[in-house]
């Protein structure tokens, strides 16, 4: 009796959890690292942007992530799914755009970097 009891307990918090990741909004990051000038930069400066992208990236992944979840959530012959779907897609693809050009600017940054 106590182990079904604690199953449904641990049931209702699983479901609670996942519930509230699909119902949350998704929120891209907007703070885009400040990448230093290559040619210029100390070590530490350059280092410290590595950490600030890394940081970044983790964050667009949750941001992919949730956008992920909030997808799956729709049913497909919902009112509007499609665009809703199209939203989603849009900002999917603004989201990776913008993780590109923040690793082709510090990978522009390291090189300068590297050829002094």
């Amino acid at each position: 009796m106590k182990s079904t009891f604690t199953n449904i307990l641990l049931i209702c918090a699983l479901t609670s959890i996942s519930f509230s990741a699909v119902a949350r909004d998704c929120v891209a990051p907007t703070n885009k690292p400040i990448i230093p000038d290559g040619h210029v930069a100390s070590k530490d400066e350059l280092l410290a942007a590595q950490d600030a992208v890394k940081a970044f990236q983790t964050r667009n992944l949750e941001f992919l992530v949730c956008l992920d979840k909030k997808r799956e959530a729709i049913a497909p012959d919902a009112a509007g799914s499609a665009e809703t779907l199209a939203k989603y897609q849009a900002q999917e693809e603004a989201a990776i755009a913008l993780e590109q050009s923040v690793a082709n600017e510090f990978n522009t940054a390291r090189t300068n970097f590297m050829e002094r």
